[in-house]
């Protein structure tokens, strides 16, 4: 972990329709403490888009609203991350950590990090 002195970094795993707030609020306000917060998704590379979605909570239905959300640019290639480079993970919400945990290969890096 973090011993204070130095670069920060953190991986940010992003999937389609993950939550769109749970993915953009964390990516930028790491970034506006100095923190290198890689955005990356299995099998697209650096430049490529993950969908977000909007889930509305509303208080008279039990269900909750989705609507399409915007298009987030990762800024980094999953196959070449190293999971020893990053301080912490984080797994926005939404629809793609159900299909993230399909995946072999991001099993094992969020192991390495557990």
């Amino acid at each position: 972990m973090w011993s204070g002195k130095g670069e920060r970094r953190v991986l940010l795993l992003c999937g389609d329709y993950m939550e769109d707030h749970e993915a953009m609020v964390p990516f930028q306000t790491l970034q506006a403490y100095g923190v290198t917060i890689d955005a990356v998704c299995p099998g697209k590379k650096v430049g490529d888009y993950c969908r977000t979605a909007i889930h509305q909570h509303t208080s008279a239905h039990q269900t909750h609203p989705e609507s399409r959300g915007q298009n987030f640019a990762l800024n980094a290639t999953f196959d070449d991350i190293e999971y020893s480079n990053y301080d912490g993970i984080i797994i926005p919400g939404g629809r793609s950590p159900e299909y993230l945990a399909m995946d072999a290969l991001v099993l094992q890096l969020v192991n390495k990090f557990a």
